[in-house]
């Protein structure tokens, strides 16, 4: 009989990176199930964890800079970058139009070794202006056409976010205002949007209308009028590890979390992965700091069975995960999963 072929998807988790939470799951389920076929993804939304997990990928090193203010993190392959701007400052109203500039700076460094694809992770942004900043950045827009003449650009974007209008009823003014950020200023929130709009279909009419065009406070709108595609994170490292030809060859996926709850649902992650192994008829497991969802909602999650480290933490604590503790926790599930 060929051996389980067991796929260990998972994010960042407790203060820990995706590598070392996917590693303790590796060596649990390896010692509670010996001879396990065990392949292993370290996966993540945005942000520094998404940035390690693409070196990871690409066998790369990190490059860390300071950029008028904001963390620089960048991981190069071949004729490939993938940068990750990290903003230094508070987030600001956005009836004061927060700028994308340095994600823009953030572009055009990537650009100065003339690669083939740029990846730009935007998910920390707190900008809300069109990517009017991104593009200045970039010496405008039909300068920033010029430079990419010939490469490839990926935005890496919020999953909620792929749909984003920019402007409207729907659009990125319109939710913020929503969630009381300038609700009380009608004026204010149509003079905003009006601007987002003047500026959006002078550049680009048809990305203007886009969906995704409101992702990242706008920054989606310049990626499309760039000519580039916009992805959320899990989808792109997915597709960076073939995931695909992975998860068809799996018996069974295992995720990890800080905590899995109705509320959250494990985070972006677990439910990207519960919905890649419902695609292909597979079985998830989640394996979680604390567990508080039942079998009959997780099942509705896409979710086999989940597994907590102990009782839920108290309101106020501050989220961890033992990784000594998972590896026993995974150990202890894998020999329920061992073929007869």
């Amino acid at each position: 009989m060929s051996p389980m072929r067991v796929l260990i998807a998972t994010d960042q988790a407790g203060g820990h990176t995706a590598a070392e939470v996917s590693a303790a799951v590796a060596r649990g389920w390896a010692s509670g199930a010996p001879g396990t076929a065990l392949a292993v993804v370290g996966l993540a939304e945005g942000g520094e964890g998404w940035l390690r997990a693409a070196a990871r990928l690409w066998s790369a090193e990190v490059e860390v800079a300071v950029d008028g203010g904001d963390l620089l993190l960048t991981t190069r392959q071949r004729r490939r970058v993938a940068v990750s701007p990290v903003p230094g400052g508070p987030a600001e109203p956005f009836w004061r139009r927060p700028s994308s500039r340095g994600a823009g700076r953030a572009l055009a460094a990537a650009l100065s070794d003339h690669p083939a694809e740029v990846v730009l992770d935007l998910t920390a942004t707190t900008a809300h202006d069109a990517g009017e900043g991104l593009l200045a950045a970039l010496g405008g827009p039909a300068a920033a056409r010029a430079a990419l003449d010939g490469v490839r650009l990926v935005g890496v974007v919020a999953g909620t976010e792929l749909a984003q209008p920019l402007l409207g009823l729907r659009g990125i003014t319109a939710r913020r205002g929503q969630a009381g950020a300038g609700a009380d200023d009608p004026a204010r929130m149509l003079a905003t949007d009006a601007a987002l709009e003047r500026f959006a279909r002078a550049v680009d009419p048809v990305a203007a209308e886009a969906p995704g065009a409101g992702a990242a406070g706008g920054c989606g709108f310049a990626v499309l009028a760039l000519g580039g595609e916009l992805v959320e994170g899990p989808a792109w490292l997915a597709r960076e590890a073939d995931l695909a030809t992975t998860l068809a060859r799996a018996d069974l996926v295992v995720t990890a979390t800080t905590g899995f709850d109705f509320a959250s649902r494990g985070g972006a992650v677990v439910q990207q992965v519960a919905r890649w192994a419902g695609e292909v008829l597979r079985p998830c497991v989640v394996l979680a700091g604390s567990v508080q969802v039942g079998a009959r909602e997780m099942r509705l999650m896409g979710v086999e069975s989940a597994h907590g480290l102990g009782p839920v933490p108290v309101a106020g604590e501050p989220a961890a995960l033992d990784l000594d503790a998972l590896e026993q926790l995974a150990a202890r599930v894998a020999r329920s999963w061992v073929r007869p």
